[in-house]
């Protein structure tokens, strides 16, 4: 059992009497359980070579049992989810997501369809030659702009601002980052569009 389980136990040993013990140790079981599960990483399904994940809710009825398909996940060979759908009781798909990478394994695009294979919504990602992210613009089903942000970076590769885009390409805020001398964010400013002061923010670091 993991350390910081034990020190929550003994923490909270006196709710574990009578019928409350059964309860809470299943779900401090099912807490790690789920922990271990979501430490699954790009690398290791990389590394085990895992093509698909298929999550599948057996129901039974009648003493027999049935698998239905909740979700899927697809990889590619360097372990990127490229499709995940989820399905419905009778096996149709009620939403999926596509999507494409650069050769440096950054998402370029992400696609979400709803029923009938009908586009939801659809983000799109670019970046500069150091492979920095400079802009994220997200389209509706329509094709008008829902979201679209823009960044900016230094030498150091440290982002110093960040615009937040209208459709017709005007700033609705900025926000400019500051650094310390050990490269960590200082300061955080947001502006709107007239340079008003809307929030400021710093941060401070203990070592």
């Amino acid at each position: 059992m993991p350390g910081y389980l034990k020190l929550w136990m003994s923490r909270n040993r006196m709710y574990f009497n009578g019928k409350f013990c059964k309860p809470l140790l299943l779900l401090c079981i099912f807490c790690n359980m789920q922990a271990a599960v979501y430490a699954q990483s790009r690398k290791e399904i990389k590394k085990l070579g895992i093509k698909s994940e298929t999550v599948k809710v057996v129901e039974v009825a009648n003493g027999q049992e049935k698998e239905i398909i909740e979700s899927e996940e697809l990889y590619d060979d360097n372990g990127n989810t490229v499709s995940e759908k989820e399905y419905d009781k009778k096996g149709v798909v009620q939403r999926k997501e596509v999507r494409t990478y650069n050769k440096n394994g950054d998402l370029t695009e992400e696609v979400d369809y709803g029923e009938n294979e009908t586009v939801i919504k659809k983000t799109v990602v670019l970046y500069n030659g150091n492979g920095e992210k400079t802009e994220e613009k997200t389209t509706d089903q329509s094709g008008k702009v829902t979201e679209w942000y823009k960044h900016g970076y230094n030498a150091r590769g440290e982002k110093i601002y960040e615009l937040k885009l209208a459709p017709d390409a005007k700033t609705i805020t900025k926000s400019i980052f500051t650094y310390n001398n050990k490269g960590l964010k200082s300061e955080k400013k947001v502006f709107d569009a007239n340079d008003k002061l809307l929030i400021h923010k710093r941060y401070y670091y203990r070592f």
